[in-house]
């Protein structure tokens, strides 16, 4: 029997794309739900570049006419799958507190569940298919479809960062990737003897480093013809997705202003009021995660507060050490945090606030202790020979000086416990190992932008129209990497399937 895939396409394409080239190699019936906008949604009603079995189109079943929730069936589907779904919904970024457009009540919510959830139902029951493919889940929806599939003993391949030999000054982070249904495991670690080479021929990412920077315009550009193409068009998205309710031509064109000011006043009191050099001989290093951000969301749900976990980091430090924080440098994309949470950690007598622009490993090379929500930085800082403290699970592996704690009360005897660490050398080779025995070359994030930014107006508009003429030019430009990658997902579907 042929097998049945079902790929969640959304804005990026990326699995759009690499569907076509999975259809050329290997024998299969492809389902698609397309998670997009009015805009591109026109392209994919009558598409040829991939034959789909059957689509379904995600916002056209979501909250189309308003009733009471369905409370007993939600109750059930969260037994029926394990599934705690107002912790998941309430963090959402559309339904917390980043959404400044619609404030959603809670019986809205729980209809939009009700609504996804039958639809998922509907969808895997006559599918029932042997894999999923689909980024890592970043809104409630996908997430909530990505548990029941779970739940569901159906296989979700997803491409996850392998963190190694990661460097926040290289514009080529995260290319080596491997495919899973869960980035943070925490296996054993393996004997050494017992980890097989996959045999993967890196791709030559060296050569291709042009094609990375390949947009169709300028940013400054592609933002002005955003904004232009915003005003002029017809706002259909408004009325079709629940994701766009309340964003009216005025509101967007008034937070658009208040956004740009609002940028430019907090960097403004960065460069003024925030440290540049690392000057302290013995402190713990904490960085800040992005928000609105899925590592946070739905990842950690119960530490979203970030200056709420500074202040308990910084009263759990012994005496004589002082608490480095620093901002992602990605918070750019976000207007930079708020000047009023900047002034609230620097209030704290043992916390250094750090420019978001000062270099990470610098920080991690000086530091005494790295601790981390569920960041990168725990296993960076093991490949500098220093201790971690993760406050949720981090990793396809485990490494011994990366501590993950179970409560925020551990934290004091956890720091301490964990300044008195050494990094085992060999550990951290073997984990390597382990790593590049599962991953291959695939650089998903950059290659997700240079799609965005041709297929989206420079990023800036997920309503813009496409026609086969975009999609082919910009799929034809990544011919070899898509053809490289789809050799790689056929090759772990064959193994999930056997």
């Amino acid at each position: 029997m042929r097998p049945k895939i079902i790929v969640w396409n959304d804005r990026s394409l990326i699995h759009f794309v690499l569907s076509k080239y999975i259809q050329q190699n290997y024998d299969c019936d492809l389902y698609s739900i397309y998670d997009v906008t009015e805009g591109p949604k026109k392209y994919f009603q009558k598409q040829k570049f991939v034959e789909f079995k059957k689509s379904w189109f995600f916002h056209e079943y979501i909250f189309k006419t308003k009733r009471q929730p369905d409370l007993e069936y939600l109750k059930n589907i969260e037994k029926k799958y394990d599934i705690p779904l107002w912790l998941i919904a309430s963090n959402d970024r559309f339904f917390y507190k980043f959404n400044k457009f619609y404030k959603f009540s809670y019986d809205e919510i729980l209809q939009i569940l009700e609504d996804e959830i039958k639809l998922f139902e509907e969808i895997l029951d006559e599918v029932k298919p042997n894999i999923v493919l689909m980024q890592m889940s970043n809104l409630q929806h996908n997430h909530i479809f990505y548990k029941i599939c779970l739940a569901k003993n159906i296989k979700v391949l997803s491409p996850h960062g392998a963190r190694i030999d990661i460097d926040p000054t290289k514009s080529t982070n995260a290319s080596k990737m491997y495919l899973g249904d869960e980035a943070n495991l925490c296996l054993p670690l393996p004997n050494e003897n017992d980890i097989i080479k996959n045999g993967n021929e890196d791709f030559p990412l060296e050569e291709n480093n042009e094609k990375f920077s390949f947009q169709l315009e300028n940013s400054k550009t592609s933002y002005f013809k955003a904004a232009i193409n915003f005003l002029i068009n017809k706002n259909d998205n408004m009325d079709t997705h629940y994701t766009y309710f309340g964003r009216n031509k005025i509101k967007v064109i008034f937070e658009m202003i208040s956004y740009e000011l609002t940028k430019k006043y907090r960097y403004s009191f960065m460069e003024k009021n925030l440290q540049h050099e690392i000057d302290e001989s013995n402190f713990v290093y904490f960085p800040l995660h992005q928000e609105m951000e899925r590592v946070l969301l739905i990842g950690a749900p119960f530490y979203t507060n970030q200056v709420e976990i500074v202040k308990n980091i910084a009263n759990s430090l012994p005496l004589g050490y002082k608490l480095f924080v620093k901002d992602h440098p990605t918070m750019n994309a976000r207007g930079w945090r708020s000047v009023s949470d900047m002034k609230k950690m620097m209030e704290l007598h043992n916390v250094v606030l750090l420019h978001p622009l000062v270099n990470s490993n610098e920080i991690i090379k000086k530091c005494n202790l790295v601790i981390s929500i569920t960041g990168t930085a725990s296993i960076q800082a093991a490949t500098f020979g220093k201790p971690s403290i993760s406050l949720e699970k981090i990793g396809l592996y485990k490494i011994s000086t990366v501590n993950i704690i179970n409560s925020i009360k551990e934290l004091p005897m956890t720091i301490r416990k964990a300044l008195e660490q050494k990094v085992d050398e060999k550990e951290i080779q073997i984990f390597k190992k382990a790593i590049e025995s599962k991953a291959f070359e695939f650089r998903f994030s950059d290659m997700s932008n240079v799609f965005n930014n041709f297929l989206t107006t420079g990023g800036y508009n997920a309503n813009t129209e496409i026609n086969d003429e975009k999609v082919l030019e910009i799929s034809g430009k990544f011919n070899e990497e898509m053809d490289y990658a789809s050799k790689q997902y056929i090759k772990k579907i064959k193994e999930e399937i056997v």
